[in-house]
């Protein structure tokens, strides 16, 4: 029977949640682990039992001494030198501590009120504490699934389980840093209550309570309809991890080197050796679709810088239209030479890898194919890339690369969790998409200099400030948050803005649109409001302050010169990419060349119009919604919401 661990299946829920990016320092690491280390303390023959009379089980202070003094001070004391540079850590650490002891005097007065505890006197002795609390509990749960190849054991350790007598159920105890991922959170919850039923610690059909400190107290309540919803999600996912479910694959398959692709090689060798810097080619032939990969290796006493600069001769050399791009690669100095036999990546072939988005909707935007086959996402929820610039010159793909990006957005979500406004300058980049469900509203089809770029910056300013509101009334930080604590979906507001420069060509109106990005760009994350900019001239001019320092995720295409290429990335090169679609993205870290699929006319359509929600490759069994309402839109002061078509306008 194959076999899958609780961190297995964790890891892979925080992976699709969004949180691959930043889960994982060493410093939450450590803190988790001493966190967890206390709390089994606490809960044993020295923790509180020692530390409190039974008149004493609300003395919060008095049991925060107790664990400071006995439990985590020497801890801290031990680790003094590797935790000397981690303050934050050790600071949030502290007051996760505090906020555990004061809900656990909580706990323990309840469980005293319904006689789940009782001190006897004479023993002097606490009856009843053992059961009150589990810690490295081990669980295990056997998921089948018709059609399955077999069954799968999940199985493991849950860090720490306690009873809570107010809710007369057992409850999960998490400490994590930073704010969770609604819909990551709701599939851990669900793979937690699967394995306690299966256990016998909970009702198979009930809710789920789980109890999180980061540092505050977060209680999260998940209804039973919650769970259900989530459990075929999750056992989908188990299936696929254990390899037990057909699953179309992951990656496209990698051609084998073609006899010209090997011959190309060769007389690559051979021009680099007739230059004077001899290579050594050593490893396979990558073959991406737009270009060949040559890993190679430096004949002794050359230098990098030496085989860089014979990128114009072997040019020349080989009758390539571009110079080949050479730089290092994970560590690695490769050669990329555009291929002879250029392939074509379609949509519909990387359509089933655009991850779908469940109650919350998705926010990752799709990039572009990478050289093992695989759909490379951008997530906007990301503090790293909330906001895109994207560059390119004429021919380089960059109005396609906007419409599939686009397109993957649609295919994730539903006009309930995404709302578009797009910015059309040249006013054919978006109007396939004037009758679409995910505009937000009959005016968020943008038509400058007749529709006012500036007026539609500072519509969004105003509905991400009304959205903050709306967090602070019921004390939440951000999107994720306040639809896990309302139950309410407020979309994801994604502002699409091509050709930036022909916005900007006022020197007035690019004083008003760089201060309203400078402000989305600080404050909308949160809020669920990201921008993506692309233009034509990535010059000194047009890329200013307000986009470098507010975009910090980078779509750049083929640029018209080395400048441009580092205006972008920071580095040249991009004037060296094939163009249609071969482009970089940079975030954190070097830049990763990828191929964007060709969105075709054919596959735009049942996207783009007005009943297009899911009709991708893929995904055609996706229900569509019955136009659900958008909460804050309809009624809101700043809605893009009149309903004066752009014909009307122009008759006026």
């Amino acid at each position: 029977m194959p076999q899958l661990s609780i961190s297995e299946v964790r890891r892979e829920i925080m992976r699709a949640a969004g949180y691959e990016r930043n889960a994982g320092t060493a410093s939450t690491s450590l803190a988790g682990s001493l966190f967890h280390e206390v709390l089994a303390a606490l809960m044993g023959d020295r923790g509180w039992r020692s530390a409190l009379e039974p008149d004493e089980l609300g003395d919060v202070p008095r049991l925060v001494k107790h664990v400071y003094e006995k439990l985590l001070g020497p801890r801290i004391t031990d680790l003094q030198a590797t935790l000397r540079d981690r303050g934050p850590e050790t600071l949030d650490l502290w007051q996760a501590t505090q906020a555990m002891c004061a809900w656990l005097c909580r706990v323990l007065e309840a469980a005293a009120r319904r006689g789940s505890i009782l001190y006897n006197r004479r023993t002097r002795a606490w009856e009843g504490a053992e059961s009150l609390c589990r810690t490295e509990h081990r669980l295990e749960w056997e998921v089948r699934e018709p059609g399955w190849t077999a069954p799968v054991l999940v199985q493991g350790v849950a860090d720490a389980l306690l009873h809570d007598a107010r809710l007369g159920q057992w409850c999960l105890l998490e400490y994590k840093l930073g704010q969770g991922h609604a819909e990551g959170d709701l599939a851990q919850a669900c793979l937690y209550h699967a394995m306690l039923a299966a256990s016998g610690l909970a009702p198979a059909g009930g809710a789920m309570a789980v109890f999180s400190f980061h540092p505050e107290l977060e209680e999260r309540f998940f209804s039973s309809a919650e769970l259900g919803e989530a459990q075929a999600g999750l056992r989908a996912l188990i299936g696929r991890l254990a390899g037990v479910i057909a699953e179309p694959p992951a990656t496209l398959p990698r051609p084998p080197a073609s006899r010209a692709h090997a011959e190309l090689g060769k007389q690559l060798m051979r021009a680099m050796k007739d230059y004077g810097v001899p290579v050594e080619w050593n490893g396979e032939v990558v073959a991406g679709p737009a270009f060949l990969r040559f890993p190679v290796v430096p004949g002794r006493n050359v230098r990098k810088k030496a085989i860089t600069d014979k990128a114009g001769e072997l040019q020349m050399q080989l009758q390539l239209e571009q110079a080949p791009f050479i730089d290092l690669s994970k560590g690695r100095l490769v050669i990329d030479i555009q291929r002879p036999d250029r392939q074509i990546v379609t949509f519909s072939s990387i359509a089933d890898q655009i991850p779908i988005g469940g109650v919350s909707g998705s926010s990752n935007v799709p990039l572009g194919m990478d050289l093992d086959g695989r759909l490379q996402c951008v997530d906007l929820a990301s503090p790293n890339n909330p906001h895109l610039l994207v560059a390119g010159t004429s021919g380089s793909g960059k109005s396609e690369w906007l419409r599939m990006a686009i397109a993957g957005m649609i295919l994730g979500n539903t006009p309930g969790t995404l709302r578009l406004v797009l910015i059309d300058p040249k006013r054919t980049a978006f109007s396939e998409l004037k009758e679409s469900p995910f505009l937000l509203g009959a005016r968020a089809l943008v038509y400058p200099p007749e529709d006012s770029a500036i007026e539609t910056l500072e519509i969004l300013i105003d509905e991400m400030e009304e959205r903050y509101r709306r967090f602070s009334r019921v004390q939440v930080a951000d999107l994720a948050e306040h639809r896990a604590k309302t139950n309410e979906v407020l979309p994801r507001i994604v502002c699409v803005c091509d050709e930036y420069a022909d916005l900007i060509a006022d020197r007035t109106a690019k004083k008003e649109i760089e201060r309203a990005i400078n402000r989305l760009g600080a404050k909308a994350r949160a809020a669920g409001i990201h921008l993506i900019i692309a233009t034509q001239y990535p010059d000194r001019n047009t890329v200013g302050g307000a986009l470098k320092m507010n975009l910090s995720g980078r779509v750049c295409l083929r640029t018209t010169n080395h400048i441009q290429s580092n205006m972008i990335i920071n580095q040249s090169g991009a004037e060296r990419l094939l163009g249609k679609g071969d482009l970089f993205f940079l975030s954190i870290g070097e830049p990763l060349r990828l191929q964007a699929p060709y969105l075709s006319a054919k596959e735009r359509a049942p996207l783009f119009g007005a009943a297009g929600i899911r009709k991708a490759a893929g995904a055609s069994n996706q229900p569509e919604p019955a136009g659900p309402r958008v909460p804050g839109l309809s009624s809101s002061p700043v809605s893009l919401m009149p309903e004066e078509t752009h014909d009307e306008r122009k008759t006026k």
